[in-house]
């Protein structure tokens, strides 16, 4: 069993059903899916990618990235995903640590692709997917003339064989590949879908109330944090300017990958709201909002589920408040030997050891700590945590 069977089985049990579509119109059902999934894996031993041969993948999110990670885990390949976000030198020290002989990208990053040409002499094979460099092997091109049918293997790839190599950032030095299997695929899929249903969030809902790097970017690229412990902020054109420094010519540099230090009592002195909440919050995130359209984050306060905070064990109240249109929300979480109870305003939202249970669970087994043998009494009250929209 490998991870590459997935879209096998599913074209065999479901095969009209749709699996893949892209916002250029392109989409595949399974059975077309795995079809060029075939069609890939049969190609790759023709540039010398067989059983634990490094392919890299320079790539944004796009369909050829998921049917390289099949076809890998097909033959017993192992894929290299590569960060886009880093430099040509560091994309090169990634290529030839790993060992990589082949490397896909797409047109935006043909230039990159370019220069790594000079950098990462390892890689023997350069294809481009959907356009590139002159000379470099034609995606469609190339797999258009294999079989679609599924590859043939000396020996069966198994759960214990490696899948795919996941580079660190490296804060510390040089980034490290982490070697992942198939059987660690497996279950991080099994584990997330066993958790699904603990969250009524879905599709772009997911992770817009958390503080990801990639929800703080929906809303802002110059963040600023205010702690008791010390404050700091990110800022596009700093973070810039000292990459540059090091790395000359970069044409992509991250954004919140730098942080400066800041003196928190002139922001304060310049923003009552912030002075309000820095007098008696621990920490402080402000978000100033880019320009554009943000009216989602009035209706994202207006919507979010009161529930939600039963999986958030350290977390005992929620206020969501937009200042520009008045709304206010004030949710409130409590357990004690009887159950759990949630509130919001004057309204229960639910009461019922059934949900003291799933908290129990998830402080238990999710969020580990010295903490887990306190007493359930123990465990009202909890952080107060505020989310407020003001101009």
């Amino acid at each position: 069993m490998n991870v590459g069977e997935w879209t096998t089985i599913r074209a065999r049990l479901d095969p009209g059903k749709p699996m893949v579509s892209c916002d250029d119109g392109r989409s595949y059902n399974n059975l077309e899916f795995n079809r060029r999934v075939n069609k890939l894996a049969n190609s790759l031993p023709g540039v010398g990618i067989g059983r634990g041969a490094r392919v890299a993948a320079l790539f944004p999110n796009n369909p050829e990235f998921l049917e390289l990670l099949f076809a890998a885990g097909k033959i017993g390949a192992i894929m290299v995903p590569l960060n886009f976000r880093l430099a040509p030198p560091e994309l090169a020290y990634i290529l030839e640590d790993s060992g990589s002989r082949v490397l896909l990208y797409t047109p935006e990053f043909a230039a990159q692709a370019a220069e790594l040409k000079g950098l990462a002499g390892g890689v023997e094979h350069f294809i481009a997917v959907g356009g590139g460099n002159e000379g470099d092997v034609d995606y469609e091109e190339w797999i258009s003339s294999a079989p679609d049918t599924e590859p043939v293997v000396e020996r069966e790839v198994t759960l214990e064989d490696p899948h795919f190599i996941m580079y660190t950032s490296g804060t510390t030095g040089r980034p490290k590949g982490a070697v992942l299997t198939h059987g660690n695929t497996l279950w991080n899929g099994v584990n997330a879908i066993l958790m699904s249903n603990l969250s009524v969030k879905r599709r772009t809902e997911i992770g817009r109330f958390g503080l990801g790097f990639k929800s703080v970017l929906g809303i802002t690229h110059r963040p600023l944090f205010f702690s008791r412990s010390g404050s700091f902020r990110f800022d596009p054109a700093l973070c810039s300017r000292l990459i540059r420094d090091v790395v000359p010519g970069s044409e992509r540099v991250p954004v919140l990958r730098l942080s400066e230090p800041i003196d928190p009592r002139p922001y304060s002195e310049a923003d009552p709201v912030l002075a309000e909440l820095m007098a008696w919050a621990t920490t402080v995130v402000k978000l100033p909002r880019d320009e554009g359209d943000s009216s989602w984050l009035h209706d994202d306060l207006l919507s979010f589920p009161a529930p939600f905070l039963l999986f958030s064990a350290h977390v005992g109240s929620l206020v969501l408040e937009d200042r520009e249109s008045g709304l206010l929300r004030e949710i409130l979480v409590r357990s004690d030997l009887h159950g759990c109870h949630l509130s919001e305003g004057n309204e229960t939202v639910l009461f019922g050891e059934q949900r003291l249970s799933a908290r129990s669970y998830l402080r238990r087994f999710l969020f580990s700590d010295e903490r887990v043998n306190e007493p359930v009494a123990q465990l009202s009250g909890g952080e107060r945590a505020r989310l407020m929209l003001a101009k």
